[in-house]
């Protein structure tokens, strides 16, 4: 499954609606999410994805274009 799709997926289950999401909507001011779901959605990536996201990494400011080269990245390391 290409890794746009498994985000959709990681941001529906924090109840976020896939026709929200836009390249470069950030999570906080453009999707509204808010400290809680930023926990509840590291957590999901990092279990999706099978990586362990750094703090700081990933923020209220990252837009959906930048976690999908971040998690691109990350999924091709062995």
């Amino acid at each position: 499954m290409p890794v746009e799709e498994r985000i959709e997926r990681v941001f529906g289950e924090i109840g976020i609606d896939k026709r929200e999401l836009r390249p470069d909507s950030s999570l906080k001011a453009g999707l509204g999410v808010d400290s809680t779901e930023m926990v509840e959605l590291l957590v999901a990536l990092e279990k999706e994805f099978s990586v362990k996201i750094p703090d700081g990494a990933i923020n209220g400011g990252t837009t959906v274009r930048e976690i999908i080269e971040y998690l691109s990245n990350a999924a091709a390391k062995p």
